[in-house]
């Protein structure tokens, strides 16, 4: 079924190697995130990873290089760059749009204080609250419904 195209140089379902995934005429579907979306789903991520790393069961007997712990440390890992890097996010792109914290806050419905805490990473949100400044984000950022769909 599956036949390797030489020319797209990707598995394609049909042999006429037209470099579709999914055949010809049928283009893989793709989304474009907004800035807000964007950062939202890094904090989402980080969850994910760390609920996948919660799930494995590494016993204490287990030798240094298990597969087991080389898969956990590294989804800890990586939740863990994905949670540091939103306040850089955060902050950035609010700076980039010319807003103040207070301004942020406001869309947001949250206090200027909690902004400032998360930008410092004093604090680290919780989806809801990321979600909320994430929109905040968008919102600023003048991005219509239709693109958040």
């Amino acid at each position: 079924m599956f036949a390797s195209c030489p020319r797209a140089n990707r598995p394609t379902i049909d042999d006429d190697c037209s470099g579709e995934p999914f055949g010809e005429g049928v283009p893989m579907p793709r989304t474009k995130y907004t800035p807000g979306q964007k950062l939202w789903l890094s904090l989402y991520r980080a969850d994910l990873y760390d609920q996948e790393a919660d799930k494995i069961d590494v016993p204490p007997s287990a030798p240094r290089l298990n597969p087991e712990r080389a898969t956990k440390r590294w989804l800890q890992g990586m939740s863990r760059h994905l949670q540091e890097s939103f306040p850089a996010g955060l902050r950035h792109r609010r700076e980039e749009l010319g807003l103040t914290q207070q301004e942020l806050a406001d869309i947001a419905g949250l206090t200027s204080t909690a902004v400032a805490m998360i930008e410092r990473a004093e604090r680290s949100p919780n989806l809801d609250t990321a979600a909320r400044l994430c929109w905040a984000l968008d919102v600023a950022a003048g991005v219509t419904l239709e693109q958040l769909r």
